[in-house]
């Protein structure tokens, strides 16, 4: 009986503890209520609208069932970044957008230049684990806030649907569909670092056909915010719907021209000591990516029935690039950087991804039923660049002196390096419902892979392997209350081999494909104003492929695990004041290794926490006043796996103000103010496994936007 009276006991707890924030909340809410309606300027009631875009809180998801399911109904963690945080925040990167969600921080993102989100302490450089609509993106900055909706974070392996990723979890990009009421929108913005950007985005119905239209489109020009470099991009993104009495249709295409600098010209010496400082820049002009990358995406549904649909998906991205770059010599000092010169040419990642599924509700037994048939097929492939290298001159930051100019003698590699590969999947999962608490979710997958990785140059580097195994999932939740739930999950990973055939590098005798597994249990409430999310986890991750950029060797780390627990509350604390908080501890270790036994894994904080608050509603020359300021906080951090230096943890403030009036042209006018990192914090952001590749974080800096909706 023990066991049972300690279930009893935890939920009784967990029952007083979410049971006393929804009675803050609604005291607090029914004060300032009572108060407000003494006022001319009352706002409208805030109802329970699970898809209400002007809250923080969201009560439902699509990323763990490929259909809307409410919060309390879901046996694992997703969290979501609300169209509310996005207009609030004005986030210019996925980076951005990830601050203020537990457990994800900012990993080798290739001197900022592409999307590298550590979730739960796994990610790994060319696996992102980012979708765009369901569909897997290329390996690049993938986010863009002007054709985003919302975003949606998947915790935990997501091997069941979503084929073959690391076991922390994936990212969804949800884009802005086309509207049948029509809508034209301007804006822009300009940064203090000098130039901004400027956009339009226009959307409705093409008259009665049953279609309906979206065309954005960016043009952005704006200087780093370091000493020297400029960010220029283009984007273009047109849409287009169809909705019949059976039918619904969507095709989306996105293209995007960037050059963005890269700048990882952060480094510290041997003794843990920083080289030169956050003002100044140690690399050259010509450190920069230059990137095309596109996608197309098309999703087509039937309803054969109110409870039975059909869905196909399509998709294909890809990104050509070049990028120039300033690497550090190992003996670096205080006043003495040796450098060289780094090129990789013309290289190439893409995807496509086709699925189809079947959906349908049914009660069978006196349960009622949420079934999900697919199956899928998914081909990444990757073209390796053209690689040179060239000698520059030693920099001293007390003395700076810059070439200005990459070397006019360059060695090139012999060729490329390419890898190919295929996975088919059939997938099944159900939703079943127990009477009117309990939920029970099983789920299955098989997944077969095939890959093909060499050299161009030489054919005795090739390599090709196929195997398949089955991937399940299982969850278990009890509605204690209509506000609050208790759950328990078990799921799985599937990721097959980064093969690693660049010359520099030691070729293993074999490859394993990387498979994981995943213990949760936790807790959700949600009063329709609130939610909060407690959730503890266990992942395994076995046949880890590891390589080490200082002694250019690669090898299978054998195992890592990571265990923590994440807290979150997030909405409406009254019926003025919306509050985005949480706390995630994550320890990430190499389990089992020969050279790094119980080391921690690099760029996995330990501590993360955020708390950020916004007040809505004050009226100011003839419109409303909008207002927010939070904090995050993240802890210190290993660089290398050999666990000697570590970069500090930090606290960064952020503020915005924004007003919104009819008066000022006539139209729906909204001008805002975004302030980063209010004290000037200095501190390091990001790092790329190692000493002499990290990244500063961003100065203190505003950003000035307009936007006018006719």
């Amino acid at each position: 009986m023990a066991p049972i009276r300690k279930l009893r006991s935890t939920t009784a707890l967990l029952q007083l503890g979410f049971g006393g924030l929804a009675c803050i909340s609604s005291n607090l809410w029914a004060e300032e209520l009572s108060l407000e309606l003494q006022q001319t300027d009352v706002i409208a009631d805030i109802v329970d609208d699970s898809r209400n875009t002007d809250s923080y809180r969201s009560g439902f998801s699509t990323m763990g069932n490929k259909i809307d399911v409410p919060a309390l109904e879901q046996a694992q963690t997703v969290d979501v970044v609300t169209p509310r945080v996005l207009k609030d925040q004005k986030p210019q990167s996925l980076d951005d957008v990830a601050k203020f969600v537990p457990g994800v921080n900012v990993g080798n993102s290739f001197g900022g230049t592409r999307d590298a989100l550590m979730i739960r302490g796994f990610a790994k450089d060319e696996e992102n684990g980012v979708l765009r609509d369901g569909v897997r993106q290329v390996t690049g900055r993938n986010f863009q806030s002007i054709t985003t909706e919302r975003v949606e974070v998947l915790k935990g392996p997501a091997g069941l649907l979503y084929s073959m990723n690391e076991p922390g979890g994936v990212i969804n990009i949800v884009s802005r569909k086309p509207q049948f009421q029509a809508s034209q929108s301007l804006g822009g913005s300009l940064a203090d670092s000098g130039g901004g950007d400027a956009w339009v985005d226009v959307t409705g119905p093409l008259g009665e056909s049953g279609l309906a239209y979206r065309l954005i489109g960016q043009r952005k020009h704006e200087d780093h915010w370091r000493d020297f470099g400029v960010n220029e991009h283009t984007l273009i993104a047109p849409s287009l719907a169809y909705e019949h009495e059976k039918i619904s249709a969507l095709l989306a295409y996105q293209y995007i021209d960037a050059d963005d600098v890269l700048d990882r010209a952060a480094a510290m010496d041997a003794n843990g000591t920083m080289i030169g400082s956050r003002d100044q820049r140690m690399d050259e002009k010509f450190s920069a990516t230059h990137n095309k990358q596109q996608s197309v995406n098309f999703t087509g549904e039937y309803r054969w029935t109110d409870a039975t649909r059909t869905r196909m998906t399509l998709g294909y991205a890809e990104k050509e690039y070049t990028d120039e770059q300033v690497r550090f010599g190992s003996r670096i000092s205080t006043t003495s950087v040796p450098r060289t010169y780094a090129i990789n040419e013309d290289g190439r990642y893409s995807t496509e991804y086709q699925a189809f599924e079947l959906l349908t509700n049914q009660d069978l037994i006196g349960t009622r039923h949420e079934m999900l048939w697919g199956v899928d097929r998914e081909l990444r492939k990757k073209r390796g660049p053209l690689s040179g290298s060239g000698a520059l001159s030693t920099f001293n930051p007390y003395n700076p002196v810059y070439d200005g100019e990459p070397p006019a003698n360059i060695s090139w590699s012999d060729g490329r390096d390419f890898q190919r590969t295929t996975g088919y999947g059939a997938y099944f999962k159900d939703n079943i419902h127990i009477g009117d608490r309990w939920i029970v979710s099983p789920g299955l997958r098989w997944q077969h892979y095939e890959v093909e990785a060499g050299q161009e140059h030489n054919a005795d580097a090739g390599f090709s392997q196929s195997s398949g195994e089955p991937l399940a999932y299982l969850g278990v939740l009890y509605k204690v209350r209509d506000d609050l739930s208790l759950y328990a999950s078990y799921s799985e990973s599937f990721l097959a081999p980064a093969i690693e055939t660049d010359d520099a590098y030691a070729p293993l005798t074999s490859y394993k494909p990387e498979t994981g597994r995943q213990y949760e249990i936790g807790a959700k409430f949600d009063n329709g104003r609130m939610s909060s999310t407690i959730a503890l986890f266990d992942i395994r991750k076995n046949n880890v492929y590891q390589k080490d950029q200082n002694t250019m060797t690669q090898w299978l780390a054998g195992q890592v695990t990571s265990r923590g627990v994440e807290v979150s509350a997030t909405g409406y604390l009254t019926q003025r004041l919306s509050v985005l908080g949480h706390y995630a501890y994550t320890q990430a270790r190499y389990s089992q290794d020969v050279d790094y036994q119980d080391n921690y894994i690099p760029n996995v904080p330990r501590h993360v926490a955020g708390l950020y608050l916004t007040y809505d509603g004050l009226g100011f020359a003839g419109g409303k006043l909008r207002s927010g300021i939070g904090a995050r906080y993240v802890g210190e951090r290993y660089i290398e796996q050999n666990n000697d230096l570590t970069v500090p943890g930090y606290t960064v403030t952020d503020a915005f103000v924004s007003w919104s009036t009819t008066q000022l042209l006539g139209k729906e006018t909204t001008l805002q103010l975004n302030l980063g990192n209010l004290t000037d914090k200095t501190y390091i952001v990001s790092t790329g496994n190692q000493s002499r590749r990290m990244s500063w974080g961003e100065e203190r800096n505003a950003r000035l936007s307009a936007e006018v909706t006719f």
